[in-house]
């Protein structure tokens, strides 16, 4: 099934990494509505970290009902901690002071004052500790596990004479996966790899470069081309691919005339 994907991707001009790992990031969503949403590790691992922003709002175009129980809990959770941290603060006094203020020269002004403050500082440290995240956002974990694994996937198949052609002719990685996959390489896959970059990277500056003159008043009678999406397609190379919030990107290939089967 990889093999008709990454196919699929590099004859559309598509960094496979990204792609990979927004349809993973479907996947997930699917997921946690179904299922992860009140699931006791799923809410250990949010009790942990959490979604960051992102992620967060994208939870907003889903189904409403699991969200909301999502939250209520991690609400509830929190307001726990929140009244563990007020009883600790109040009852910071009776606990047992740092090492340096017990020296009897702390006793002595203004040492006793310094005394007095760095122990509320550290007390406080301490108890804001549990409140601190520690775990990493599910969704960017799956991005990055699964974007990880497309460049692998990827690198092994390059030895494939199809997606060999089809990563010629059309086939890039965005920056960030471009890295990545360098990291993955073996020495020869790699000068390849860099190699298929400096052309896509040659097109990419020859089309900045036609915007740029278009753009000057003395060549702005010209016909307008392929160049004007120049600055966008930088965008992809260096950012990655334009999320697609319709989920179209991360429709099964299958759907568009293949049959789902690797050959």
């Amino acid at each position: 099934m990889f093999k008709k994907q990454l196919l699929f991707y590099l004859e559309r001009g598509e960094c496979p990494a990204c792609r990979f790992a927004e349809e993973s990031t479907e996947v997930f969503y699917r997921w946690f509505l179904l299922e992860y949403y009140y699931s006791g590790p799923m809410l250990s691992s949010l009790v942990e970290g959490g979604f960051c922003h992102r992620h967060a709002w994208e939870l907003e175009k889903r189904q409403a009902i699991q969200v909301s129980s999502t939250f209520e809990w991690l609400a509830r959770d929190l307001s726990q901690k929140l009244n563990r941290l007020l009883s600790e603060t109040k009852g910071r006094p009776a606990q047992r002071p740092p090492e340096l203020c017990l020296n009897p020269i702390s006793r002595i002004w203004p040492f006793s004052w310094l005394c007095r403050i760095f122990h509320r500082k550290r007390s406080s440290l301490r108890a804001l500790a549990f409140l601190q995240r520690k775990e990493p956002c599910p969704v960017c974990e799956t991005i990055r596990a699964s974007s990880a694994e497309a460049v692998t996937l990827l690198i092994k198949w390059l030895h494939d004479p199809e997606v060999k052609a089809a990563y010629d002719q059309s086939g890039y990685l965005c920056h960030e996966h471009f890295l990545l996959a360098l990291k993955k390489a073996p020495p020869d896959l790699s000068a390849y790899l860099t190699e298929r970059q400096l052309r896509n990277l040659a097109g990419l500056i020859a089309g900045l470069t036609e915007y740029s003159r278009k753009r000057d008043y003395r060549f702005a009678h010209e016909p307008r081309g392929v160049e004007q999406l120049a600055w966008q397609q930088a965008i992809r190379f260096f950012a990655g691919e334009k999320v697609r919030s319709d989920g179209t990107s991360a429709k099964n290939p299958g759907q568009d005339g293949y049959d789902g089967q690797d050959g």
